[in-house]
C-alpha cells in the first residue's frame, strides 16, 4: 500500500506526523508492507514557524512545491498546486495508493481535485465540518473536498450528521 499524503499549511505538519506515527504503528504490528509519499504544496511558509514543525517533526518530503509559484494570489496558487499535484500524480507509480488530504485549505481542494482527476482513491481527515458560510472559501473546500473522498474522518460525531445530510454516510467514519 502506498500512502499519498499532501500537506500545505503549518497544522498539516503537525497532523501528517502523527499520521505517519499512525501507520508505522499499524504496519509495525503486521506482515503487511507500505509506502508513504510525501508532498508539500508550499502553501503557507513561514521560515520560523513551517520551518520549525517540519524540522522538529523530521518530516521528509519527497515532493516540497515551497516557492515555486508564480504568483500568490489565492486562485493562481490554488491553480498551481492542482497542476503540480497532477503532474506529480502522472509521473509517479500510483498503483495501490490512496491520496490522504486533511481540513479545508487550498492545498486539501487542490489535491481532492488532483487525486480524482488521476482516478486516485481519496481519505479526507477532518470531513464533515460544516460552518453554513457557503460563500466562505474553507466552506467549498470543505464540501468538495468530502463530495471527492472515497473515506472520510471525521473529528467529532455531530460531523457525521452534516455527511449524512448530503448523502455521504458510506465510508465516513467517526
Amino acid at each position: 500500500m502506498k500512502y499519498i499524503v499532501i500537506g500545505g499549511i503549518r497544522s498539516h505538519h503537525v497532523k501528517i506526523a502523527s499520521l505517519l506515527r499512525g501507520i508505522d504503528n499499524y504496519y509495525s504490528r503486521s506482515n503487511e508492507r507500505f509506502h508513504t509519499l510525501l508532498i508539500n504544496t508550499g502553501q503557507h511558509y513561514d521560515l520560523e514557524l513551517a520551518k520549525q514543525y517540519i524540522d522538529e517533526f523530521n518530516l521528509n518530503y519527497d515532493h516540497d512545491y515551497t516557492g515555486l509559484y508564480e504568483s500568490l494570489d489565492p486562485v493562481d496558487l490554488l491553480g498551481g498546486m492542482i497542476t503540480k499535484l497532477h503532474k506529480t500524480f502522472s509521473e509517479i507509480n500510483t498503483k495501490d495508493s490512496i491520496v490522504i488530504i486533511f481540513g479545508d485549505a487550498n492545498t486539501t481542494l487542490a489535491g481532492a481535485i488532483s487525486a480524482a482527476k488521476n482516478k486516485l482513491p481519496i481519505a479526507h481527515i477532518e470531513a464533515g465540518v460544516r460552518s453554513g458560510l457557503i460563500k466562505q472559501t474553507e466552506e467549498q473546500n470543505r464540501i468538495i473536498a468530502d463530495h471527492l473522498a472515497d473515506y472520510r474522518f471525521t473529528v467529532i460525531p455531530h460531523d457525521l450528521v452534516n455527511l449524512e445530510a448530503e448523502g455521504l454516510k458510506q465510508n465516513s467514519f467517526w
